[in-house]
């Protein structure tokens, strides 16, 4: 999945609209002062992703910006030589007045209602919302408590990494050379993964002493 443009409005730091235009760009670095706003851009992927935040899964209201009355994310992206727009609101005071919608924009196929867009949105993606937060939540985990991010078992995340989830730092299915646990120490970041264990080394051999040193006869 490789993001194009990304639209927020009434959304944590940006109260009015800002676009991100990534078309083109291979390699992205967001650098700002800290409450700049550099987390809303990966929340804003998030959430129209999997509607839900990164980092309270139960609690998505909690990304509309203060004095906001609503918000708005729309997200235009590249997955697998096509090209899909999902578009998604949220209102304050009415949490069943918001609208999802999911729009295939080489194809025409149009999806309507939050389940519906996010069953679809799963089946294309075939990644889960755990997987997506721990590549991405994990440059604050110093920051973020432990309760509070999404939690998942080391097989859920063993069976993401190994090849059943298209993830993009393989192009696609893991190769067959890589076996799973390699595969979560490549794709996710440090630190990022249940399963990622410390490789294996072969244990070290005992240390003899060496004893009393003897004197050297005379010469």
């Amino acid at each position: 999945m490789k993001p194009l443009t990304l639209t927020l409005n009434g959304f944590r730091s940006y109260p009015g609209e800002v676009t991100l235009d990534f078309t083109g760009r291979g390699l992205i670095g967001v650098c700002a002062d800290t409450g700049a706003g550099k987390s809303s851009l990966f929340d804003g992927i998030t959430y129209a992703l999997f509607r839900k935040s990164s980092w309270n899964a139960s609690s998505p209201g909690q990304l509309i910006a203060d004095g906001a009355k609503a918000m708005s994310v729309d997200l235009t992206f590249l997955h697998e030589g096509q090209r899909w727009h999902v578009h998604r609101t949220m209102h304050a005071t009415n949490a069943n007045a918001g609208r999802h919608h999911l729009r295939n924009l080489d194809t025409g196929e149009e999806i309507d209602n939050a389940g519906h867009v996010d069953d679809r949105l799963k089946a294309v993606l075939q990644m889960s919302y755990e997987t997506f937060c721990a590549w991405g939540c994990s440059r604050r985990a110093s920051s973020t408590s432990s309760s509070s991010r999404p939690q998942k078992s080391a097989a859920d995340c063993c069976a993401n990494c190994s090849g059943r989830s298209r993830w993009s730092p393989f192009g696609g299915r893991r190769p067959a050379s890589v076996s799973p646990s390699t595969a979560c120490w490549r794709a996710l970041r440090p630190s990022a993964c249940p399963c990622r264990t410390t490789p294996s080394r072969p244990p070290k051999k005992p240390v003899r002493p060496l004893g009393r040193l003897k004197p050297a006869p005379n010469a």
